[in-house]
């Protein structure tokens, strides 16, 4: 079903300080899983403004780079820029496209982008640049009422999600499974949106084996240090962890799903009982 929250996504930055909150879109970097491949974004908006920060910062160039392009002085690798993209920006000084708020290069050399308008893209090695999805097309509007949250910063849908790369019959796929157990997968070569229904449950099968590997590994360590705010929180694979625990009726992970809810109230995860009584269980201990 169309949405057309893109487009109101453009009009709130237009009247900020009327209709939404600020949202602040800063320099980001991405790795590769095997750490060759280095992506950046950064905006002439997040330069120094005399001491003003601009909200809703456009005017990005993407940089995509080898890093083990060739060996330089001392053995160290030297940086060789493969391709760059710049964010089109209309007349009117309002941005095209989405800036970029996340960045996912793959072992290959392509570059998974997601921008602030919720959608998904994907880089050839070349730099050529194709839309996989957008969140608002692909998840169905009963869905989106019942799991999503709606403030005025936006539709807040990542809630304890998990997304991973995972090969699948010598192909590489990205998904992106939702706390609810919607998934949306990437076919990474190909640069579109994979529907066939059997690599979605196997991705799900994949997913259900993790969290027992999890569980069955659990060392007793609930939480991390925050890169935010520097405190430490509930652990954010066991945060994940527990809506696959509760909709698959993991028996051996029960005792770990009852734990990890009483250390929910840590600040960040004040709402996990919130979202895990939005979904039901519907596997058994034998899936």
């Amino acid at each position: 079903m169309k949405h057309t929250l893109p487009t109101l996504a453009i009009l709130l930055c237009g009247t900020a300080s009327v209709l939404a909150t600020d949202r602040f879109y800063c320099d980001i970097e991405g790795r590769s899983p095997n750490w060759r491949y280095l992506a950046e974004a950064k905006s002439l908006d997040n330069k120094n403004n005399d001491g003003y920060r601009k909200a809703f910062q456009s005017n990005f160039t993407v940089t995509f780079s080898d890093t083990q392009s060739e060996r330089g002085f001392l053995w160290f690798w030297k940086k060789k820029t493969l391709w760059t993209w710049e964010q089109k920006q209309g007349e009117d000084g309002f941005p095209l496209e989405g800036s970029p708020v996340e960045l996912i290069p793959t072992d290959n050399g392509q570059l998974i982008m997601k921008d602030a308008w919720d959608s998904y893209h994907v880089f050839e090695t070349n730099g050529v640049k194709h839309v996989v999805f957008d969140m608002y097309n692909l998840i169905p509007k009963e869905e989106w009422d019942q799991f999503t949250s709606w403030t005025t910063a936006g539709t807040f849908w990542e809630k304890y999600s998990q997304q991973k790369f995972i090969t699948i019959e010598n192909k590489t796929y990205f998904y992106i499974r939702l706390y609810w157990g919607r998934i949306l997968i990437i076919d990474v070569e190909g640069a579109k949106c994979e529907t066939d229904v059997k690599i979605t449950e196997m991705v799900e099968s994949c997913v259900v084996e993790e969290t027992r590997r999890l569980i069955k590994e659990f060392n007793g360590k609930y939480n991390e240090k925050c890169k935010s705010c520097g405190g430490y929180h509930v652990r954010k694979d066991l945060t994940a962890a527990v809506f696959v625990i509760k909709k698959h009726n993991i028996e051996e992970g029960l005792k770990l799903l009852n734990d990890v809810v009483e250390r929910s109230g840590d600040g960040h995860h004040g709402d996990l009982t919130f979202y895990l009584d939005k979904i039901s269980s519907e596997g058994d201990s034998n899936d």
